[in-house]
């Protein structure tokens, strides 16, 4: 089931600023929902006692289970954080050089790069959820981006956590064209970028110490270790058979934590994992679909749902979690 009520109809909602718009007005969206269904086998206070969000706004989100933490700006840009005992750890960069930062997921129209997707504050939502893969809660995100001849295009993000998973968040994304009469072409579509810098969790650390893996290097390999120049593309593509020997996977780690990214649908073909070390020594990774794809009035295009996972250690535990995952999504 999925209730879905947005947060302004909800008693602890989120309104906007007027005559003191210079204050940030907290929004805790940690317990009972008034007006959502209750899900079967689990009542919704006992899933809000692990899962909640919180927003500020004009200002930050957060979304938290006990292990992983997201935390969105307005333009929804997002840091995954690693939460061991209440303290917080991090690798992913979010430079404030404009031409560097991205978010994790963004178009590009006639050539031209839409990654500011300002979030609309009024329509933010919360929703219970059960589905094959338990009891938990959706946090629903649009944000609107313009291109320089004037047509919006919506992006709308959906973030589920589950009770029995709180190492990760399953995340999907939907771009649509809302404009009532006009057209657009869609060169690029971007899922699943990250900067990463590892002297962020450890300063004796260069920025890029990590060992990486993919789903194309094989189930024998143990993954590489970065070096300064390194730099690696390689197709990923959403097999029917989760254990093949290619799979939508990648994981970066180091004696920290790691971070783990998988696809668990295939709403696009044809991407490209490119991983490389940019000027200033950070490892950039991202999932790269070429595309000529015309979006018609008030049409959209969907990436791959996903999900993206924080640990220890290296990929393994997080590799067969992704393999269990995968199987379930077949079996939906």
């Amino acid at each position: 089931m999925d209730c879905q009520m947005p947060i302004a109809d909800c008693r602890l909602s989120i309104t906007h600023l007027t005559a003191y718009s210079n204050c940030l007005l907290i929004v805790l969206l940690c317990s009972f929902i008034s007006g959502c269904g209750h899900p079967e086998k689990q009542a919704p206070a006992e899933t809000s006692a692990k899962i909640r969000f919180s927003a500020f706004q004009d200002g930050e989100i957060w979304v938290r289970h006990s292990v992983i933490q997201l935390r969105f700006d307005p333009d929804m840009y997002c840091k995954i954080f690693l939460n061991e005992k209440g303290g917080l750890q991090s690798f992913v960069d979010i430079p404030p050089d404009k031409e560097k930062a991205r978010p994790a997921q963004f178009v590009s129209v006639n050539g031209e790069e839409l990654r500011d997707f300002h979030i609309d504050y009024a329509n933010i939502g919360v929703s219970d959820i059960g589905t094959p893969y338990g009891i938990g809660r959706r946090l629903h995100l649009t944000g609107l981006a313009r291109t320089t001849e004037g047509i919006i295009i919506r992006k709308e993000l959906k973030i589920d956590l589950y009770n029995d998973f709180p190492e990760l968040a399953f995340v999907s994304c939907l771009f649509r064209n809302i404009d009532k009469s006009r057209p657009v072409q869609l060169t690029t579509i971007v899922d699943n970028f990250f900067r990463l810098n590892a002297n962020r969790v450890n300063s004796s650390l260069r920025p890029f110490d990590f060992t990486f893996f993919h789903g194309g290097m094989g189930k024998q390999s143990r993954g590489s270790k970065l070096m300064e120049n390194f730099t690696q593309t390689g197709l990923y593509e959403f097999k029917r058979e989760p254990h093949a020997d290619s799979f939508p996977f990648f994981d970066f780690w180091n004696e920290q934590m790691g971070m783990a990214v998988g696809s668990l649908t295939a709403e696009l073909t044809g991407g490209e994992l490119r991983v490389m070390i940019d000027s200033d020594k950070r490892v950039e990774a991202g999932v790269y679909y070429e595309t000529a794809r015309i979006l018609g009035p008030e049409e959209g295009i969907s990436t791959p749902k996903c999900i993206w996972m924080v640990h220890r250690g290296d990929f393994l535990s997080p590799f067969k979690r992704y393999q269990e995952l995968a199987l379930r999504a077949e079996r939906k």
